[in-house]
């Protein structure tokens, strides 16, 4: 008998343990998984006590108040750009994303010739001349060997002493041209792009993206002159469509993972 009821205790504990596995089994499946997102919202802000209060209040729409938002948020960015970073599900990031944020950055790009053209991208930095040199990558190689990938303006391929004080027009094939060209004392870049211009970087120095079309009118005037010129100016706001597909996104469900969501632009 006493052999029975050390087995019946066994029992129990271990129907014990496993209702207390799927009590948390439950749980955890009933709570939403919750990522990392970084809201950009572009404009710099006045103070940090005000953005940190507009970060707030963006938040509380989608947590239902402002104790949840505080919970939810892990930074505010207020010097150099308006953004914050959030922990978030997937039904509230996408909520952020159906508010709406109707805004673009453009930059203006006037050339010597007075002809202007726009221009997409973040540039913070104001013009402090009215024209500055500008010149053609593939034509300021440090050598022969690097005149190839210097028209994409990449790392080692630039004669500092033919960039510096001046504009540099460099075709994109990777991302922070800008802050390559500052390095070696150039003024700042004209980025042409093949993609589709629907997403605005941030530079570090002033620059812009211009379309195939305005690139091939800027690259012909560079080499229509013997002293080209050109200024970027610091980017504005501009009212746009919101939300809208962003154009790396897929214009469908991801098949590999339903977690890999459609972005839209804000």
């Amino acid at each position: 008998m006493g052999k029975l009821g050390f087995l019946s205790s066994v029992l129990s504990y271990q129907l014990l343990l496993l209702l207390i596995l799927i009590i948390l089994n439950i749980v955890a499946y009933g709570e939403e998984t919750q990522d990392f997102y970084i809201v950009y919202l572009g404009d710099s802000p006045v103070s940090k006590q005000s953005a940190v209060q507009k970060h707030i209040g963006l938040l509380s729409s989608v947590k239902g108040s402002q104790h949840g938002a505080k919970e939810s948020i892990v930074y505010s960015y207020t010097k150099s750009f308006n953004a914050f970073a959030a922990k978030l599900s997937e039904d509230e990031a996408e909520m952020l994303k159906a508010s709406g944020i109707d805004r673009q950055f453009m930059s203006t790009v006037k050339l010597g010739n007075g002809k202007s053209f726009s221009g997409i991208g973040i540039n913070t930095f104001e013009s402090k001349e009215n024209f500055y040199s500008i010149v053609s990558g593939a034509d300021v190689a440090r050598n022969s060997g690097s005149k190839e990938n210097a028209r994409f303006c990449l790392p080692n391929t630039l004669d500092p002493g033919k960039v510096k004080g001046r504009l540099v027009y460099c075709t994109l094939g990777q991302w922070g041209v800008d802050s390559v060209v500052k390095g070696i004392g150039g003024i700042g870049t004209i980025v042409e792009s093949e993609q589709y211009l629907d997403i605005a970087q941030i530079f570090m120095a002033p620059a812009t993206i211009v379309n195939s079309t305005v690139g091939e009118t800027i690259q012909n005037y560079i080499h229509s002159t013997s002293s080209p010129s050109a200024v970027v100016y610091k980017s504005e706001e501009v009212e746009v469509p919101a939300p809208v597909v962003a154009s790396f996104s897929s214009r469908g469900p991801n098949p590999g993972s339903r977690l890999v969501l459609k972005v839209c632009k804000l």
